[in-house]
């Protein structure tokens, strides 16, 4: 599938799964718009081979993700720790 075709169609399935979960449940996107509860802060590798919502068999909204290349985390990473103190003391994930 040549890359512009894989684009639309990642588009397009994305388009019939938001549908499909509107429907499913109305207040799904309402209730996730208002905050982030997740209990769940994952750290993981940006491996696209391992959606984490897919492989824990939960929903979006369901886990706090940060993710990087081969899931290495050095003490001089800014980010990861923005992320790991944004999840303990605003959104209190574990």
């Amino acid at each position: 599938m040549a890359q512009e075709d894989s684009f639309l169609y990642a588009l397009s399935s994305n388009d019939a799964w938001a549908s499909y979960k509107a429907h499913q449940n109305p207040e799904f996107f309402p209730k996730l718009a208002e905050k982030q509860t997740p209990q769940i802060l994952w750290l993981g590798c940006s491996d696209s081979r391992c959606p984490e919502t897919t492989i824990l068999g939960l929903q979006p909204g369901d886990v706090f993700v940060h993710r990087n290349i081969a899931n290495i985390i050095s003490p001089s990473d800014i980010n990861t720790a923005a992320v790991i103190e944004y999840a303990v003391a605003h959104i209190k994930g574990e």
